[in-house]
């Protein structure tokens, strides 16, 4: 695999390339459906009338893990612009649903808005054909969906609401990959988004947000996405995430996680702890790559088809048979 990041829970899965960009999207089977095929959905910042993605030359970047989990701590860094991010990422553990703790800090002494744009390049069911996005101006929510596959795209300023919509404050959907169109993404280099509410075929989305930031100050943000098989689905997810919070999803599957790895009864005392800690993470990491029906899938990422038109999403009888039967058995639990 050449994804950085990986992130899972044997239904959803999520990988991150070293741009921290979103790069492959399984759902609602491991190493079936890829709705994103390789296709970047970028993160951008706006201050000071200047748009920079982070996948530019000029950011400084370190992905990492926090440890014993499948969490991210991904960091970037702009020193031209003075903008410094710290990106905590995860799969819940149990429900479909992508989350991104975002924290954005000025490092200049004075006061400045900036705005966060994450475009969202979705080729539904692999093809990216006839797939359509719509703006929910009840939640303030864009969903993209095709037949049986539904994602949701929603932004909150805080851990907690009491009301029903997220905190997006622009938008754009648009056409990409057609007479010359790039996306929506392009929309954004000027700082303000089109607000076009629908479109099909060969589309792209953009959502922003704008924070206020105190000289040396922080503010964070939460990106989730929620995917399901109808609109019903990712309506009741998103109600999830208003009504425990982000904060508690994210806990709640860190917790999980830490749980889950040191459940094994190997005697490692004897290993040093650089040891341990990467055979901990060489289980969480093949956890991901597990099917919620217990297929243990060799490789997922779209790479593969750039060059040979194939994935190397298969499952081995070989590889599996010399898989531990116990550990066939965690990766359900």
């Amino acid at each position: 695999m050449t994804r950085h990041i990986v992130l899972g829970n044997h239904s959803l899965l999520i990988n991150i390339d070293k741009w921290f960009q979103v790069r492959d999207i399984y759902f609602p089977h491991v190493g079936m459906e890829n709705h994103v095929r390789g296709h970047a959905h970028r993160i951008g910042v706006y201050t000071d009338r200047r748009l920079s993605w982070i996948n530019e030359e000029n950011w400084e970047r370190k992905p990492a893990y926090k440890k014993n989990t499948l969490v991210s701590e991904n960091r970037a860094v702009n020193r031209e612009l003075g903008v410094e991010l710290l990106l905590e990422e995860s799969v819940c553990c149990k429900d479909n649903i992508f989350l991104r703790k975002i924290t954005v800090k000025n490092l200049q002494d004075r006061p400045r808005e900036v705005g966060l744009f994450f475009n969202q390049d979705f080729h539904l069911c692999g093809d990216g054909i006839g797939d359509t996005a719509v703006y929910q101006m009840d939640h303030n929510v864009i969903v993209h969906y095709k037949r049986a596959r539904y994602f949701l795209i929603g932004i909150l300023k805080s851990n907690r609401k009491d009301e029903i919509a997220s905190d997006i404050d622009d938008y754009a959907i648009g056409y990409s990959e057609n007479e010359g169109l790039k996306g929506t993404y392009v929309d954004a280099e000027d700082g303000v988004l089109s607000k076009n509410p629908v479109a099909h075929g060969s589309i792209d989305s953009t959502v922003g947000v704008s924070l206020q930031l105190q000289g040396n100050g922080t503010e964070t943000i939460y990106y989730y996405l929620t995917a399901g098989k109808n609109f019903k689905d990712v309506y009741e997810l998103n109600d999830l995430v208003m009504e425990k919070g982000p904060e508690s999803l994210l806990k709640h599957t860190e917790d999980y996680q830490r749980e889950w790895v040191s459940r094994q009864t190997i005697d490692l005392s004897g290993l040093e702890p650089r040891l341990v800690d990467l055979y901990k993470r060489s289980l969480l990491t093949i956890k991901t790559q597990a099917d919620i029906h217990g297929a243990i899938i060799a490789a997922n990422d779209s790479d593969n088809i750039q060059f040979n038109h194939d994935t190397y999403s298969y499952m081995w009888p070989r590889d599996g048979a010399l898989q531990r039967w116990s550990t066939c058995i965690n990766c359900h639990n």
